[in-house]
């Protein structure tokens, strides 16, 4: 280990460069390495240098900022947390199209009738006040996840994603959703 200081960030990123390359020269490949920082900004803005530098480089940025992260996070929290919030990301997915009106009706039924989650959305059809979309969108829900309530977080995260649903949506879909986003506006 060894500390080096630079007194700009593009200083501090040529000295990285530099030592990236003195390990790739002494036999470690690229894909061996790995930079560590405190922060997401930190690593933002040093590979930013670095792929101006013409370093190779795989960064994915905060990856529980990550769309797809917080969706498998939400739908992990549908059976862990009371509240039942996780449910307005993942109703509102493209396969189930609901609205946060109808979740919001679902949850307040199942508050009013002592049900869990997962069996409130299997019986949709029973709960007054959901739109025909919202009511289609939960059932479907309900039998994806069908038998996995209180399952582990891995369970229920592999069945449903590998076993069970559409997701994820097919890249076309993503990059749609990627451009409705308010910094792909701005552009």
């Amino acid at each position: 280990m060894s500390v080096t200081s630079a007194p700009t960030l593009s200083a501090e990123g040529e000295a990285i460069r530099g030592k990236i390359e003195e390990l790739r020269a002494a036999g470690i490949p690229y894909a061996e390495q790995a930079i560590l920082a405190r922060s997401h900004l930190t690593l933002g803005r040093i590979t930013g240098i670095l792929e101006q530098l013409g370093v190779p480089l795989l960064y994915l940025g905060d990856l529980f900022e990550r769309s797809e992260v917080r969706d498998l996070l939400s739908l992990a929290s549908i059976d862990a947390e009371l509240g039942g919030i996780g449910l307005v990301r993942v109703a509102a997915l493209p396969d189930y199209a609901v609205t946060k009106a109808d979740v919001l009706t679902l949850l307040a039924w199942a508050r009013e009738n002592k049900e869990a989650y997962f069996e409130c959305l299997k019986r949709a059809d029973e709960i007054e006040g959901l739109s025909d979309a919202g009511r289609a969108g939960f059932k479907k829900l309900g039998g994806e996840l069908d038998g996995l309530q209180r399952a582990s977080p891995w369970v229920l995260l592999t069945t449903w994603l590998f076993e069970r649903s559409g997701y994820p949506p097919p890249i076309e879909a993503v990059a749609l959703r990627a451009s409705r986003t308010p910094e792909a506006r701005l552009q």
